[in-house]
Parts: structure tokens; sequence; C-alpha cells
């Protein structure tokens, strides 16, 4: 903060000198020392980097792979500050390059983020103007480093950039010297030119073989939109024309361009748009196998491109394309015996449709079976794709139904098309033998768990008989890992809408119940633990005069108060309010036994029936749906560990309202001060459950909330509760003044 002293231009050369105490990484390492590094950065920025290049230029990217978080996040606040001056930009520019090739940061902010961030023509972390960003971009375009190059493109993309863009603040901030401010074009002429000049780079970039080249052709394409839309039409087609003469096909711009006609036609100049069309035509893919790579593997989701449509009509005339090349293909037949197995492998947008189409105009559908079957069946595992497959017996249907017949049944016990049956099955219409053949092939281990999943899908599950479906339901939720939750999502699919149908699959919710611990843990869709908690509430809103409901209830319970921490914690949790108020007796006998039993128990259980770090208003754990009367004579029952674990679960107050004038200590905290205030424990646990909690702004005004309950018991019958509540009041607003303070200091940091 003093940076703007001679004496600390002097401090800071000083200690950052090239024998000084931070000039090794094992000196760096030490703790606290990068911080202070990153502090000198705001003083002498050349001194700093000067100093980092003596410690980094030796080190090997494992090297740097391998500094320690909390070093690595320094050097990279302190490179940020050093790149922000021009002077010092490409220097620092360079180390932060360093560190972005041995990334071992997820997080936006991270060294490859912040090495990007200097390049933008507007919001860039840099005073450093056009030129000396293009002077660096060229030098490191010569050196054509492999491990840089991915990043250089990236920030050649960033540059090239008109979209919206954001920046972190920080790094324009040096100590008490004025905010720097980042390079901004005094005028128009001088952002595009910029642009165009890291376009111009990209291109040259974009004419060679290697993924880079690939990488530049992807990201411009998505800049021509807003830069026809700024004005550059001529420029882009100088660039089409340049990486078209070496790689004619080239789906990304073809589409962009289309983008133009679809969204932005309204704003082209006179002439403009059969420039654009001319653009279009040019791009668009003439060879046949060029047209099948367009329309099957990577169709734009818009297409046609060019035109406005209805979703209804855009995903027919998608099909229509297909169908055309498929037509295509089978009068060039030694064509598609070729391209089968590309078609069969990786990601491929229209091959369901192309195998359809295959099976519906092939003069002779058959005769394409086997060809269609190996393509696949050689194509190395892990990689196939059973578009083209399963749309070819989707297709086939219709034609020759005993074909498919005769499939499903060799599917059910091939380890290489089982993967396809479940889907074939759905596009035809899921019929009783299906779901025996494949219970038959879950059992045997040869249908893979995950393709079930199709059968979530379309209703098309749905319209089968319970009586057909149950054995299905048996065998997955009787398996291990995926096979439960896909259980859920086919079962909570079937009877969506339907809730009566829930009626005959008692059995099957007792044995979801029962095999609840075999959930995985599961990223992305939570659809399963949607639909256990709707089959699952179902069948409890049935009451406790209902046996099933009963021995569902006790069963959840018993596996959450054995293992409060389980995997399926948060999957019970939602359904504890009605576990608690309508099987009361059943479900707290094993909880209580829980808690009394170990702390460390007792602990996962307060998470599973509470809500502390909560933001509502009023807090609803699940504990109050407990009866007041079984929850209190559970606490005197256990008068050493009851009343203390009611004290840290019980909200506190009523409502947490700020502006609530009847705000007070919620009627079960009461009860327990008036039946258990003289033990020291509850009182303890009370004052712990006050300062835990979730709250947005300021903490003075969550402190505040307790005055006045906290005054309204200076008059209890039970001196040791007096007592503590005073003590209380006093701590709470030695806590407000203490939250004040820190407010006016924010307050003045952000207003500096």
């Amino acid at each position: 903060m003093l940076n703007d002293r001679p004496i600390a231009i002097e401090v800071a050369q000083y200690a950052a000198r090239l024998n000084g105490p931070f000039a090794s990484l094992e000196t760096l390492s030490r703790d606290g020392n990068a911080d202070v590094v990153n502090a000198l950065s705001e003083i002498d920025a050349h001194a700093v980097v000067t100093l980092l290049e003596r410690i980094m230029k030796p080190l090997t990217v494992e090297d740097l792979k391998n500094v320690t978080d909390d070093v690595r996040r320094n050097l990279v606040r302190a490179l940020e500050k050093v790149a922000f001056l021009e002077e010092t930009f490409e220097r620092g520019a360079l180390l932060m390059l360093d560190l972005a090739v041995a990334e071992n940061e997820q997080w936006s902010n991270n060294a490859t983020g912040e090495f990007k961030a200097l390049f933008p023509v507007f919001l860039s972390n840099t005073i450093a103007p056009a030129a000396p960003r293009l002077r660096l971009f060229d030098d490191l375009l010569r050196e054509n480093d492999p491990l840089r190059m991915p990043i250089v493109v990236d920030a050649l993309l960033e540059a090239s950039n008109m979209h919206s863009h954001s920046r972190m603040v920080g790094p324009e901030i040096h100590g008490s010297r004025p905010a720097l401010v980042p390079w901004r074009p005094k005028y128009w002429k001088d952002a595009w030119d910029y642009v165009i000049a890291c376009m111009d780079r990209l291109a040259q970039i974009a004419l060679g073989d290697d993924a880079r080249a690939t990488q530049a052709r992807a990201g411009m394409a998505n800049q021509f939109r807003s830069l026809i839309d700024g004005g550059l039409l001529d420029r882009v087609e100088i660039w089409v024309e340049k990486v078209r003469t070496v790689h004619p096909y080239w789906p990304e711009a073809l589409s962009a361009v289309g983008d133009v006609l679809q969204y932005d036609s309204n704003g082209l100049k006179p002439g403009e748009e059969p420039r654009v069309r001319a653009l279009i035509d040019s791009l668009t893919p003439q060879d046949l196998a060029s047209r099948v790579r367009f329309i099957v593997t990577e169709m734009p989701w818009d297409f046609p491109i060019d035109e406005k449509l209805s979703f209804e009509e855009r995903g027919m005339r998608q099909v229509q394309a297909v169908e055309k090349v498929a037509r295509e293909l089978l009068r060039h037949p030694a064509e598609l015996q070729r391209l089968l197995p590309e078609l069969s492998t990786g990601d491929q947008r229209m091959a369901v449709q192309l195998g359809v189409a295959i099976a519906k105009f092939a003069d002779r559908p058959l005769y394409w079976e086997r060809p269609i079957k190996d393509a696949f069946a050689l194509a190395a595992e892990g990689t196939r794709n059973f578009g083209v497959l399963a749309g070819y017996y989707t297709g086939l249907a219709a034609r020759e139904p005993s074909a498919v017949d005769a499939f499903k049944k060799e599917a059910a016990q091939s380890p290489v098309f089982a993967i396809a049956l479940p889907f074939v099955c759905l596009q035809i219409g899921i019929t009783p033998s299906d779901v025996a053949l494949v219970c038959d092939g879950l059992k045997a281990g040869i249908i893979p768990v995950h393709a079930m999943a199709y059968w979530s899908m379309g209703g098309v599950f749905a319209k089968l008989d319970v009586s057909v479906v149950s054995p299905l339901f048996d065998q997955l939720f009787d398996m291990d890992g995926d096979a439960y939750s896909i259980g859920l999502d086919v079962m909570g699919m079937y009877v969506h809408g339907e809730a009566d149908r829930l009626d005959a699959f008692r059995p099957q919710l007792h044995l979801a119940v029962v095999n609840v611990h075999k959930r995985p843990k599961r990223r992305g869709s939570q659809m399963d633990a949607h639909h256990f908690e709707e089959m699952i509430g179902w069948l409890l809103k049935k009451g406790n005069g209902d046996p099933d409901a009963r021995a569902v209830a006790a069963s959840l319970a018993k596996y959450l108060a054995e293992d409060p921490d389980g995997d399926a914690r948060d999957f019970i949790k939602p359904l504890l309010p009605a576990m608690l108020s309508g099987f009361a007796p059943i479900v707290w006998a094993p909880f209580g036994n829980a808690i009394v039993k170990d702390r460390a128990t007792a602990w996962h259980v307060e998470h599973a029936l509470g809500d502390s770090f909560s933001f509502a208003e009023e807090k609803k754990p699940a504990i109050l749906h407990l009866p007041e009367d079984i929850l209190f004579t559970w606490a005197h029952a256990n008068p050493d560990a009851g009343p203390a674990f009611l004290a840290r679960e019980l909200p506190m107050l009523t409502t947490q309202k700020p502006d609530a004038t009847d705000r007070a200590f919620h009627p079960l905290v009461m009860r327990l001060l008036n039946e258990f205030g003289d033990r020291d424990d509850v009182r303890r646990y009370l004052v712990q459950n006050m300062h835990t909690f979730g709250w947005s702004g300021s903490r003075t005004t969550y402190y505040a909330l307790y005055e006045q309950p906290l005054r309204s018991l200076s008059e209890h019958p039970i001196g040791a509760v007096r007592r503590w509540a005073q003590v209380t009041l006093t701590h709470m607003r030695k806590e407000i003044d203490s939250a004040k303070m820190e407010d006016d200091e924010q307050d003045a940091q952000w207003n500096a």
C-alpha cells in the first residue's frame, strides 16, 4: 500500500534480488513466501518478473506441475499483475504460458485462463495494446512448440472473439496507486484491425492437417457470424477461399454462414445476401463421401442451415436429407460398403435414420444385413456406434419381421450386439417376448445395464401389462451398480401419470427399499431420486394401517439409522417427514437408539434429520414432524444424550425474518429449556446451534435476531437459564460489533 514511495521500490528490489530470500523454488515454497512475492509484484513488477524468470526458466514441465497449490496460485496472481503492465507484458505472459503448459488447476482463472485473458480486444487483462500482443503471437507461432500451440491457438481465438466478454477484478490494482485501465481501442477501426490480424494468423494455421489446424478451423467459423454482422463479409470470403483450397470440407464454416441467413438476414446490406448464399454454395460438400459425413455424421441441429422452419418441418427435412443420401449410396453399393465401418464408430448424428432408410429403400434389404453387422462387430470396443445397425433393423421390421426376430434372439446372447437390443425393441415397439429376452440377457450379464435406460423413453414400455414388466423390475432392483437407478427410472416412467399402477408393484417397491443401499452415487441426472420419492411416498401415504407402508417405513428407518452417512441418505431424506409423522413409534426407535449409541453416529443423524445450514426464513427440519411427546419422552429416558441432541437439532427461532415483530425461541426450544435448562450440555449446544447457520448479507442482522428472544428469558424460573441468557446476549452483542467492523472494513476496501 506504500508502493508510491521511493523507499517501497528500494525494499521490493532488495527483497526480490537474485541472491535474496525468495531466489529459488525451495525458498519460494516456504510458508508465506509466495504471498510476499505476489505482494511485491504490486510495487516493482520488473524486479519480480526478473526473479521469477530466474526461478522458473530452469524448471521442467513436470517440475511446474508439482509446484504446490499455494505457490502456484500466488505465481498466477503475481504474473497477472506483471503482465498487466505494458513494459513487462511479454515477459509476464511467457511465464504465465509456461505455467499453462504445466496446468494442474480446473477453475477458470487458472494459468491457462489468465494467459488467454491477456488478449481479448475488449476487457483484456493488460494495458499492452495490439502491437506487442501480435508480436508475441508471431514469436510463438514461429517457435511452433507442440506443447504451447494448443494454448496459443485458443488465445488467438479469444483475441478474435467479438462476443461479450467479462473479466475478474484484481490484476489492475497495484497497491495504493490509481487502478490501471486495460487497453481499449480508440476507434472501431483499431478493434477490427486487431481482430483481422488475429484471424489472418488463424487462417494460416488452419491450412495444416494436425489437431491445431482443426482447432483453428472450428474456432474461426464460430466468429464468422459476428464478423459478417460487423461488416467484414469481404474478409470472411477471403478466409473461406484460402482455407477451402486446402480443406474443402469445412462444416463449421457452412453452419456459421447459414446462421447468418437464419437469424441475421434483416441486418444484411443490399447485395450481401447473394454473397452469403454463394459462400454457402462453395462450402456445401460436393462429393458423396463428404455429403454423407455432413448429413449423417455432423448434421447441424438447425439444418437446413439457410431456411427458417418450424421444429416439426425442420425434423422432417432432416430425415428427407438422410433418405436422399441413402438412396444415392444404394446406387453406389461399393461406396456404402466402404463407409459402413466409419459410420459404425464414434459420434453419428443421423446414423439411426440412415439405417432406417437403407432398409426402407434397398431393393434387397437383407443383402445389407451381413455388411452392417460386420461393420459394427469389427469396430474397436469402446468406439462402436449402433445407430446404423439399430436403424436398419427398425426399418427392416415392416419388410422382414422374421429377420428382426432372429436378430433379437441373437443379440440377447451376443456380447457384441446385446447393447443394441433394448434400443431396437424401443424403436419397433417393445413386446412381452422382448422383456423376457432382456431379463435373460441381464441375468447372464450379456446385456449392458446402461442400455436399459432407453426403455424409460417415449412411453413405449408403458404400453405393456403390469404382469409382463414386473420381472424386469425384480431383475434390475436385485442387481448391483447402475441397474438399481435405471430400474427406478424405467419404473417411474412406467407409472407416470398412472399412480394406481403402483398397487400391483408393492413387491417391487419392497425390493427397491430393501436394496436401497445398492444405489450408487450418480452424476448428472437425479431422476432416480425423484422417482424413488414419488413411488415410495405414494406407499407411505397409505398410512400406518397399511402393512406394506409400515414395513417400508421400518426398513428405511433401519437403514438410515445404521448408515446415516451412506450414499442413500439424501435419497431417503425427502421421505422423513412422512415417515416421522405417520409411523413415529416404529421409525423413531432405530433413530433414537442410534443417537444414544455413540456421538459420531448421532452427528450423522443430525444432518439427516435437520437443516441447520438452510437459508429458509422458517426452519422446517424433518424432526419437527415427530410428535412432540414421543420426542421428549425419549429425551427424558436418555438424559445423557437425548436433551443435548435436541439442543443441537431443533430450530432455534420461530422465524428468521429480520423485520418480524413476534420472533421468539421455537416452542420446542422453550420446552427444552423448561425441562432441561439446568443441564450445562443443553445450554452449551444451544449456543452452538445459534452459531450454525446459513445466511446471506451482513452477519450483524443474523446475530440481532437473538436479542429479543434472549431478553425474554430474564425472568425464567431456572436460574441457570437466566444467567445463560444474560451471558449469551452479551456475546451476541460482541458478535454484532465485530461483524459491523468487518462490514465497515470491507466497504472501505471496495470504495477505495
